[in-house]
């Protein structure tokens, strides 16, 4: 039990019978004390029954003592006592637990300790330095304290510091936002410019730097206290209507009020039932440990208690990384920050586009957007329109020829226009007739793209390309033109070689979806390109297999800085002259410094696909392009891209993101039209998803760790969107490097390691065929190598089809690539076991 002071002499030297002497103690007089670890008020005849020497007090003693006379006295003594002692503040008990004010209400205090007396008067400062233990600079501490309250700053109490022998060791410029120390021993240690420190004092952790507050020792005690029954102290009265309404309170898990702060500052103490704002509660019936924070409206600042303070916290607090049903309702208030969402970021439902106009980590707010602007993508942009593409109207008021398409009927090549109704849309029923009297085995190509802007400047199949296919795939749901990505065999290319754009000037802008975003060193896959020879830009996708979307100058391959979703949408290339292009990522532009060259005096034509001096492969399936002889805005790129999610239904938000990292049975090796299992994954996934594709035809595990790893780890930890990593890696290592399995699986292990410690969620690892040893794969699993956040999907296992490779059905005759049909089902195993993950943490 701790209390009065167990000596008859103080701290200074003068003992207690030398004080004034105050009324008398009656026997049912009760003394505000700790006994059992627990504050209460306790008569004097139970503190000696509890075991307190009999020399605690002398009756002449304690008459003095509870004067009113004496109270400053003893606060000053109980703070010299805490710096002699060098016990600090929280254990300093002396002299100040017989302080009290009038008759048995007033407080004892060392900082950790109260006594306060039942039914006295108000004594306003007393009662607040007895709370303290110091005397309390209100003005500095309702500075520290607001900013704290308002979100401005942390606060977090620590405990007690010695400046003098500086323990704990504090030192200037190092410490965690919010950290509050309050100084038990005086002393001089520096910190950040303070070199004088009296006990009571805090020192408060803020903007990089130690900030110095005069006695803030009652900030401790609201931190400390237990309970303080009823009382009326600082003209704060509690109990029903006659409660004081204060700016700030704590209090303990019982919903007691410990401690509260005025408008001007004042720290009080009130009682165990009180008001906060607006709400009024009642303490009865709640249990728990802790002390809980609110403001001015009863939301919580801080709760440190062991039970959620009931109406004000949210049930579900840090909303869960990964959110659910995006696309079957409006985004609401835990659509935020801790779910990868940010001021400004957009979302599509019902026909409407909402934005995110405040966010914080576990909080948002999100309105419909005043122009839903769904037009055409190039309407409004006048005589900056060089040429408009599309396979619907993209100008306003546009109807006539849309493309041209190439069949073999009856084994005769047959040449069709497909048109735009007069409604805006193609005439897919006649799209539909010419595919179908297609003679079986055969494909349409498009060899002529209509330009919509009055131009007429149309595109077509240049010499020594081929032409692009349709009716092999779509985008959402729509038609589009597609390019063979990884392993073609032949350029496919649609250009024009008259349209021109002067002094470097140019914004494109393609609409459609990106198969995958990297390739091998030399396999330099393209979509776009603006302008010919040493005056050109073209896209590359994984410049020495960076997985970044970078540029060719005509002279140089420019790597770019951030990877290309797979998910449909807008992404295109801008231009203003002088040696900067910016390559855009729906509305978000990256800027890459070329050749000064590239951007010099006119560049004369445009074309999509492949081929032209870079490889075969093309990495995107267009439904439109949008061609203008300036350099767009900002507004002007957000613009289109808000017309393309409105007009075409790309969705904007995802639950998660998943990067897909592997070798050519991930890139789609071999299969035609964009076609790999991990743009097929949307299909299966319970919740919209951002898939990017690094994966690179031929690469090794060694190739991942040394070009892709660095690019993955920092795409993932400089963002807050929940990310999840699928790895299928192996069968390069074994046919090109050698090494045995558990050199391959070390290398494995390092990939993992490197992408959950950036931040990756999980790691879904893809095993490896009987073939190549899977049974290792899964013992490594089993075993825990790869660590806790790995699940092994194994494709491979009895009774899957997957496991016979002579299935021409699901694999090419070679028998290491899926076919396009062996895609969709791995897309749909490894979907299964994503969900899985998703319904669990989500």
């Amino acid at each position: 039990m701790s209390g009065t002071n167990s000596t008859a002499v103080t701290a200074s030297g003068m003992p207690l019978s030398a004080l004034p002497t105050a009324s008398a103690v009656t026997p049912n007089d009760k003394v505000w004390g700790i006994v059992g670890g627990n504050a209460k008020l306790v008569q004097p005849k139970d503190l000696v029954a509890a075991g307190l020497p009999d020399d605690v007090v002398k009756t002449d003693d304690l008459d003095a003592a509870l004067s009113s006379s004496a109270l400053s006295q003893y606060t000053d003594q109980a703070v010299q006592h805490a710096a002699d002692a060098k016990t600090g503040a929280a254990q300093s008990q002396t002299g100040a637990a017989a302080a009290a004010v009038s008759a048995g209400q007033a407080a004892q205090t060392g900082v950790q300790v109260a006594t306060i007396a039942e039914s006295a008067k108000t004594n306003n400062d007393a009662a607040q330095q007895a709370v303290a233990g110091v005397t309390a600079d209100a003005n500095a501490a309702k500075v520290l304290l607001t900013a704290a309250m308002q979100g401005d700053a942390p606060l977090n109490y620590r405990g007690y510091w010695d400046a003098g022998t500086n323990t704990p060791a504090l030192a200037s410029g190092n410490g965690a936002e919010g950290d509050l120390y309050i100084v038990s021993v005086a002393g001089t240690t520096a910190l950040d410019g303070n070199t004088a420190w009296s006990v009571g004092d805090g020192a408060w952790f803020t903007g990089g730097k130690w900030v110095y507050f005069a006695r803030a020792g009652w900030a401790a005690v609201a931190q400390s206290l237990y309970a303080l029954g009823t009382l009326t102290v600082a003209g704060v009265t509690t109990g029903g209507a006659a409660s004081n309404v204060w700016l700030t309170a704590w209090l303990n898990a019982y919903a007691e009020v410990l401690a509260g702060i005025e408008a001007d500052g004042s720290p009080i103490f009130p009682g165990a039932r009180g008001r906060v704002g607006p709400h009024q509660y009642d303490p009865s019936a709640l249990p728990g440990a802790g002390l809980i924070l609110l403001d001015e409206l009863g939301s919580v600042i801080d709760n440190r208690s062991s039970r959620a303070w009931p109406g004000a916290t949210p049930v579900d607090a840090v909303p869960a990384p990964i959110v659910r049903r995006l696309l079957g309702r409006g985004p609401g208030a835990q659509d935020c920050g801790v779910r990868g969402f940010s001021r400004g970021s957009l979302w599509l439902y019902g026909n409407a586009l909402y934005q995110s106009l405040y966010d914080t980590a576990d909080a948002a707010c999100w309105d419909v957007l005043a122009s839903n602007d769904g037009a055409p993508l190039a309407s409004g942009f006048g005589a900056s329109v060089a040429a408009v593409y599309g396979l619907d109207a993209m100008v306003s008021g546009y109807t006539g020829p849309a493309i041209d398409i190439s069949t073999i009927v009856a084994g005769v090549t047959t040449s069709t226009t497909i048109a735009v109704l007069s409604s805006g849309s193609l005439d897919t029923e006649a799209l539909s007739a010419t595919l179908s009297n297609a003679d079986s085995g055969t494909v349409a190509t498009v060899t002529q793209w209509y330009d919509q802007s009055g131009g007429g400047h149309h595109l077509t199949v240049p010499s020594g390309a081929s032409a692009p296919r349709i009716g092999q795939t779509q985008v959402n749901g729509r038609p589009c033109i597609s390019f063979d990505t990884s392993g073609a065999s032949a350029a496919q290319r649609l250009s024009n070689t008259a349209l021109t754009f002067a002094g470097g000037t140019f914004s494109v802008f393609g609409v459609g979806r990106a198969a995958g975003t990297n390739c091998s060193g030399d396999d330099r896959i393209s979509a776009l390109s603006v302008g010919s020879g040493t005056a050109r830009i073209a896209t590359v996708s994984g410049i020495n297999e960076d997985g970044y979307l970078g540029v060719w100058d005509g002279a140089v391959l420019q790597p770019g800085h951030k990877m290309q979703t797979c998910n449909p949408g807008v992404f295109g290339i801008s231009a203003s002259g002088g040696d900067t292009v910016s390559v855009w990522h729906g509305s978000t532009p990256d800027p890459i410094t070329v050749t000064a060259a590239a951007l010099a005096g006119v560049m004369t034509g445009l074309s999509i696909g492949s081929g032209d001096d870079l490889s075969n492969a093309s990495n995107f399936e267009f439904t439109g392009l949008v061609a203008l002889r300036m350099s767009a805005t900002q507004a002007q790129v957000d613009l289109i891209a808000r017309r393309a999610s409105l007009r075409y239904g790309f969705a904007p938000q995802t639950a998660l993101r998943i990067i897909c990292i592997g070798d050519s049975r991930t890139a789609g090796y071999i299969n035609q039209d964009g076609a790999n299992w991990p743009t097929m994954l949307p299909d299966y996934l319970i919740e919209p998803a951002d898939i990017y594709n690094v994966a690179v035809s031929g690469s090794t595990t060694r190739d991942a760790v040394n070009y892709t790893l660095a690019s993955i780890q920092a795409a993932i930890s400089g963002s807050a969107v929940p990310t999840i990593c699928t790895l299928w890696l192996g069968v390069n290592d074994f046919a090109r490097i050698g090494g045995s399995d558990y050199s391959v699986l070390a290398r494995i292990k390092t990939l993992i390691d490197g992408v959950t410690s950036s931040g990756a969620l999980h790691v879904f690892l893809i095993s490896e065929a009987y073939i190549y040893n899977q049974l290792t794969w899964q013992g490594a699993t089993a075993s825990g190598y790869f660590g806790a956040n790995v699940t092994l999907i194994n494709p491979f296992q009895a009774g899957i089809p997957f496991t016979d490779h002579s299935n021409a059905e699901l694999w090419h005759p070679d028998n290491i690539h899926p076919t396009r049909a062996g895609d969709r089902f791995l897309a749909s195993l490894v979907s299964a076991k994503i969900n899985t993950y998703i319904e669990a943490n989500s």
